[in-house]
């Protein structure tokens, strides 16, 4: 009876495993890295969010220095587009064939060739700070490399754009296709029924374990970027997660109004709660070593933008960072940015302080420390500090503030839209040594972009571990775990 009891714990144990380890799997994701030429219209920022009768323009799609792009199949059988990935933003959009190359000039979408393409009524149509692109809805197959599939996708087709879609003089650039939107549903400029996020979708069709994604940028100079569908990469978390909730917003009048402070205990915050950005309340910021510290009265809601390459924070602030990291300084005021000495090396940090509550400041916030060779930004022979002023541009009532690429390289964010917050680490360090070859989706709407070692890899966060038995049971048990091995091993092929 006991090798029986045995042999059935070592089943059941190994079996139950086996079935956790098979659908407890993250996806990976690579992120191609595109430094961007340097053009005195490129740099803009987030639109306002406050329109007429209360209704929210869309934010601004800001491609300016570095652009993170990652690979999607779009149909069956899939045609694949390189697009920016962009917390800021909700709906996902590529160009359809119907759009003339002058307004598209890289791949299109031709549904004919397609499968499971279904049109929808709804009418794309987004205007942004800089450029625009209008077209229709539709419902189709995504795919990740052949490993992740998701049926009954909506996203947009565009049939004409305006300043988004570019020609690069550069042959070797990867070049955005397309705008793959990760920001919360309530921002999509959709009528009707808003999309479902993408990482929703797939962990409602069990395509992932969680409804989480965590985004690693690197260094401004490393050369790998990850996404993760479904869980976190601990490889690249050097740290415990710290979580923050995140904000929510009052659309109801004619402004946007960030449910913080008072605003978040007042009952009418709970039925007026729209999840818009991807935002936890701060409370401050302040640079290490050095005397400035900016300590907000009231908590302001700090936007996580992947798709903005600078941070934007209140004149007042922005100006103080930038005096305090160096007095050789010039005030671009054309594109509304300082412009530094690229050989400047100073040491110190700035800090951005978050609540790890909506109704009042935390007596120990969470610290998300940016070291200053991150700030300073190169776009061709010209260096930016990656901190501006944020002006009269306003996403919300209140003060505006945007941490963009500038300071997401610099720490790991985790987006977990099950339980309505964002997690921050600080990064391990890893090596990197990936190499990025040249762009080949420009020749034809079948050629995929080829990125030595970056296909995207399952991770499964369970081993099998085995223990010592009589002899009589050990043969049965080697042969059992081979059995199981077997099996999981062509589930997770799967």
């Amino acid at each position: 009876m006991k090798l029986l009891s045995s042999f059935l714990t070592t089943f059941l144990f190994v079996l139950h495993t086996c079935i956790v380890s098979a659908n407890d799997k993250v996806i990976k994701i690579p992120i191609h890295q595109r430094t961007q030429t340097h053009n005195n219209n490129a740099i803009n920022k987030r639109a306002s969010t406050t329109g007429t009768n209360g209704n929210m323009t869309v934010p601004l799609f800001n491609a300016f220095g570095k652009e993170y792009l990652i690979e999607i199949g779009v149909g069956n059988p899939p045609q694949y587009f390189n697009v920016t990935m962009d917390t800021g933003s909700a709906d996902f959009w590529i160009p359809k064939s119907t759009c003339p190359t002058t307004a598209c000039p890289h791949s299109r979408f031709d549904a004919s060739r397609s499968t499971t393409y279904t049109a929808l009524s709804e009418t794309l149509s987004i205007v942004y700070g800089l450029g625009s692109c209008s077209g229709h809805y539709a419902r189709e197959t995504i795919t990740f490399d052949n490993s992740l599939a998701l049926a009954n996708f909506t996203l947009g087709l565009a049939t004409e754009t305006k300043d988004i879609l570019r020609i690069e003089s550069s042959n070797t650039s990867v070049t955005s296709n397309g705008i793959f939107g990760l920001g919360q549903p309530g921002l999509s400029i959709k009528t009707g029924n808003k999309p479902t996020h993408l990482v929703q979708a797939l962990y409602n069709a069990r395509q992932i374990p969680s409804p989480t994604f965590s985004i690693f940028l690197n260094s401004q100079h490393g050369l790998r970027s990850e996404l993760v569908l479904g869980g976190v990469d601990s490889a690249r978390v050097g740290s415990e997660i710290q979580y923050a909730p995140i904000v929510t917003y009052d659309v109801s009048q004619y402004y946007v109004l960030p449910n913080l402070g008072l605003n978040a205990t007042k009952p009418v915050a709970a039925n007026n709660a729209t999840r818009l950005y991807w935002a936890v309340p701060g409370q401050g910021v302040k640079i290490a070593g050095r005397s400035f510290t900016n300590n907000s009265t009231l908590l302001q809601s700090y936007i996580f933008d992947s798709g903005t390459t600078l941070t934007y924070v209140p004149d007042a602030v922005a100006k103080s960072i930038v005096e305090s990291f160096t007095s050789d300084y010039i005030w671009d005021a054309i594109n509304q940015v300082y412009l530094v000495d690229c050989s400047q090396q100073q040491q110190g940090h700035v800090e951005f302080l978050i609540s790890t509550s909506l109704e009042s400041s935390s007596s120990a916030p969470i610290v998300l420390s940016v070291p200053f060779s991150e700030l300073v930004v190169s776009i061709d022979n010209t260096c930016m500090f990656g901190i501006a002023p944020s002006g009269g541009y306003q996403l919300t009532t209140g003060e505006t503030w945007i941490l963009g690429e500038s300071t997401l390289r610099s720490f790991y964010t985790v987006y977990d839209l099950g339980r309505h917050q964002m997690g921050f680490a600080k990064l391990a360090v890893v090596s990197d040594n990936i190499t990025v070859a040249t762009d080949k989706q420009q020749s034809g709407n079948d050629q995929k972009t080829q990125v030595e070692n970056n296909a995207p890899e399952r991770i499964s966060s369970n081993t099998t571990k085995s223990s010592d038995a009589s002899s009589i049971i050990v043969n049965i048990k080697r042969n059992l775990f081979l059995s199981i091995f077997l099996f999981c091993l062509g589930k997770f092929l799967l």
